[in-house]
């Protein structure tokens, strides 16, 4: 017993430092922004009608940023249809769109602040070798 907890401690020692000295956890975070509405959109069948609505939605969203136009991700949804005046079904969507943010605090790119463009790749050039 007193041989398997100094062994405990020389695994789990490196563990703690390396949690203690790393600083703040990183973890994809899902942000959202104010509900949305999309429609109402009249169509033939009760899916078109979805879809179409679906699809105003989605329109309305991406004017947020192209990183705001996925109604999977998108919180507190809801799809109201009702049987429209005439013939066909009426649908209206609305959600609350989100995007997924891998480093979380950071600002996000909106309409009007375009995404980072990629780091420069840096190439070294190849090593010559030398005959001698």
């Amino acid at each position: 017993m007193r041989r398997a907890l100094p062994q405990a401690v020389a695994v789990l020692l490196p563990a703690v430092v390396v949690l203690v000295t790393c600083g703040a956890p990183l973890a994809a975070v899902r942000v959202c922004l104010p509900a949305v509405s999309g429609g109402p959109v009249r169509a033939a069948t009760l899916t078109q009608a979805q879809r179409l609505a679906i699809e105003a939605w989605f329109n309305a969203a991406k004017l947020n940023g192209d990183r705001f136009g996925s109604w999977r991700i998108a919180n507190s949804k809801s799809l109201i249809c009702s049987p429209a005046s005439q013939s066909g079904v009426m649908c209206a969507a609305r959600a609350a769109p989100c995007t997924i943010q891998q480093v979380p605090g950071q600002p996000l790119p909106g309409p009007s602040q375009p995404s980072p463009p990629a780091a420069p790749k840096v190439l070294k050039p190849a090593a010559k070798q030398l005959n001698i």
